[in-house]
């Protein structure tokens, strides 16, 4: 039988048609699990093992649609049936109905899910904002008192370890101090600031520490009224500080009508160097240099010296070392990974209840290539302060270091509700569009992200008009950036897309004799291969893929939000390459970004 006569043998048994039509069903099936699995919960696996029953089943279908014949008369071999031109036009437009109400089916389902996915993001804040809290709060910079006015790590302290303890409440939206920080000597009345804010109430208050005593006077005002509905002055020993924390955010859940999930009150004492050093601490490691990360190390060592009991102190130390070890590389990998480790897992020894440990435990098991603990202890944090904007834009970043876009999206989102006026969660906004499409909305994130001058705004910005196809706007844009990097990796993807490939190769001839800088992240293997995806150069782009690997491993946020890599997906280099990371971080990565 040759091929002409084999293909019409095909069409006579109608296995082509039968094989679409299985492939039709099959989809819809899986669209439908889609929806219902989440819906009651079902383990992950249950939707795995049906998508490799379907495609097992496939070749399967289309053997025992050549070999058998199905009729109203039973299900009879195929050569024992003859042909009957008019029983063989009524089954051809049988599966003509199965497939083209199965593609209309599916289109609708396309349609609604399209819909549902734009008015998702586009209602998330207000439905955050609107539908979960009873009441809201913002905590303003406490007033530092003292004769010079040297004691703000102090009154700072109070006020996010205050901010942590009412961040276990779930009905309450809490504006992180980030935000509310930036308040700081405006002349502006809080009624103006809760209006900025979105929120009801305001805590405010004044501190003065001298020797080892604190004084602090706190009121809770509502600001409908301007009126002050709670007002205590604490004066104690600062080893009972934490009594303090605890109390005020106590009385402000018992005024609000709101539940803590923990909620029991500390009331061990801490000694007071030691808590004064790890305030110190935590103030030095808000700038980012390797200078800052030094001291802040060296100080939360001495604090654990003194005190090795007090949680927060060895969370700290586990943040210091990120940033000592990995960001700066003062020590090897695998040294920073067990110093951060270590002391992680002691903070949650120390207090079980309190998200800080879990949240660096979370980090540094994901840099020990356990993906799934990462993804576990992170869960454990969000459920012991579900309402903390800190804990959702880590969990915003682990999402993106993951291949989770829409999960990164939305825990930004989140992050938003709760501190806006922080430029962290707008940057994953930002990335999350870049992937998802929905570029009016990344170009808000920009503007939110960052200020004109900052170093980062140009690059992003001509990012983003590149992806518009706004070319002149984006080379513009791109020309300002000043890390040498950034700018010629812009300027080439603009100029690929223009289809001026002499400019783009001499761009790229540039890029190639740029060293790596890994303290700013910063590879130039991984650049050229996102400008060779681009191109589908196939060969290229992987080879610039391995040589990138190591630092592909460290950075997978940045990796899996590039839009670029899209032109892989059908290679099957891709799926190896994806598979190979899975393997390494003992975790199932979507070989695919949705």
């Amino acid at each position: 039988m040759n091929w002409k006569q084999y293909w019409e043998e095909l069409k006579r048994r109608h296995v082509v048609k039968t094989g679409i039509a299985y492939l039709v069903v099959a989809w819809l099936l899986i669209q439908v699990l889609s929806i219902l699995l989440p819906v009651f919960k079902a383990p992950e696996w249950i939707m795995q093992l049906a998508v490799i029953a379907m495609a097992v089943g496939f070749p399967i279908w289309l053997i025992v649609a050549w070999v058998y014949d199905f009729s109203w008369k039973g299900i009879q071999k195929t050569e024992d049936v003859p042909f009957d031109p008019v029983i063989s036009r009524k089954k051809s437009t049988g599966l003509n109905r199965v497939i083209i109400g199965g593609l209309s089916i599916a289109i609708v389902i396309l349609l609604v899910n399209t819909v549902r996915l734009s008015s998702k993001v586009d209602n998330m804040e207000d439905e955050f904002l609107g539908m979960e809290f009873a009441n809201s709060l913002a905590i303003l910079p406490f007033q530092d008192l003292s004769p010079k006015k040297n004691q703000r790590y102090f009154t700072d302290g109070l006020v996010r370890s205050i901010y942590d303890r009412l961040a276990q409440a779930k009905d309450l939206k809490l504006i992180s101090p980030t935000s509310s920080f930036q308040y700081r000597n405006k002349n502006l009345s809080i009624v103006d600031i809760a209006k900025e804010l979105g929120v009801r109430y305001i805590l405010e208050g004044s501190v003065q520490l001298f020797d080892e005593h604190y004084r602090a006077s706190i009121n809770l005002v509502d600001t409908q009224d301007e009126s002050t509905i709670w007002s205590k002055i604490f004066e104690d020993r600062l080893e009972n500080v934490l009594r303090t924390y605890d109390e005020v955010s106590e009385r402000i859940g018992d005024y609000l009508n709101i539940t803590l999930v923990n909620k029991a009150v500390r009331q061990r004492k801490v000694d007071p160097e030691a808590y004064l050093l790890y305030l110190r601490a935590n103030d030095t490691l808000l700038y980012f240099n390797k200078e800052v990360a030094i001291v802040a190390d060296s100080l939360i060592r001495a604090s654990i010296r003194i005190d090795p009991t007090y949680s927060l102190s060895q969370a700290t130390l586990s943040m210091t070392t990120l940033h000592k070890g990995l960001y700066h590389m003062e020590y090897e990998f695998e040294e920073a990974v067990g110093i951060g480790l270590r002391a992680a897992r002691k903070a949650i020894e120390l207090d079980p209840e309190h998200y800080y440990g879990y949240t660096w435990l979370s980090n540094w098991q994901w840099h020990t290539k356990d993906g799934m603990g990462s993804l576990k202890t992170l869960d454990k944090a969000l459920e012991l302060s579900p309402n903390n904007a800190d804990v959702f834009i880590y969990a915003a970043f682990n999402a993106a270091r993951q291949n989770r876009i829409q999960d990164c999206l939305e825990y930004s989102e989140k992050s938003v509700a709760l501190d806006p006026k922080n430029w962290d969660p707008y940057v994953w906004i930002l990335f999350s569009n870049f992937m998802l499409g929905d570029l009016d909305r990344a170009e808000w994130a920009l503007n939110m992200a960052y200020d004109v001058d900052d170093i980062f705004f140009h690059g992003d910005a001509g990012r983003l008009y590149y992806l518009r196809g706004e070319f002149e706007k984006a080379l513009k844009l791109s020309a300002k950036t000043p890390v040498d990097h950034f700018r010629l990796f812009n300027q080439s993807l603009i100029y690929t897309a223009q289809a001026d490939f002499v400019k783009s190769d001499s761009t790229i001839a540039l890029l190639k004799e740029l060293p790596n800088d890994e303290n700013l992240g910063l590879s130039t293997p991984f650049y050229l291969a996102i400008l060779y995806a681009q191109r589908k150069e196939n060969d290229l782009a992987f080879e610039y893929l391995n040589q990138a690997y190591g630092h592909i491993k460290i950075y997978l946020e940045y990796f899996f939000t590039n839009p670029e890599f899209r032109n892989l997906y059908d290679d099957p280099r891709w799926d190896d390459f994806i598979d190979k990371l899975s393997e390494e971080f003992n975790f199932d990565f979507l070989h695919q970004s949705q």
